[in-house]
């Protein structure tokens, strides 16, 4: 509960906060004719922490890196056959 004082008014509320998890992919700057950005995407997911660190876990268990990024990982067959996992856990 959190209380804020207005004046010789006091207001209090419970704020509930959630996380939601937005990415971009192609985005290549302001230059919307660039022929090398032919799509430009974004994504979001809402999930709780615990989840989230649970499914990176659990897909992918051999992992230390900080960020997993799409690039690196789709590049080899393990790797795309992991995305599909996290996919259709998802899903």
């Amino acid at each position: 509960m959190h209380r804020i004082k207005t004046g010789d008014f006091h207001v209090s509320f419970g704020i509930t906060m959630e996380t939601v998890y937005m990415d971009e992919s192609g985005y290549t700057g302001y230059d919307l004719l660039n022929l090398d950005q032919p799509v430009q995407a974004a994504s979001s997911l809402m999930i709780d922490e615990k989840t989230a660190q649970g499914l990176i876990v659990d897909t992918f268990p051999k992992s230390r890196a900080k960020e997993l990024k799409h690039k690196k990982i789709s590049k080899s067959h393990r790797g795309r056959c992991l995305l599909s996992t996290l996919i259709l856990t998802l899903a």
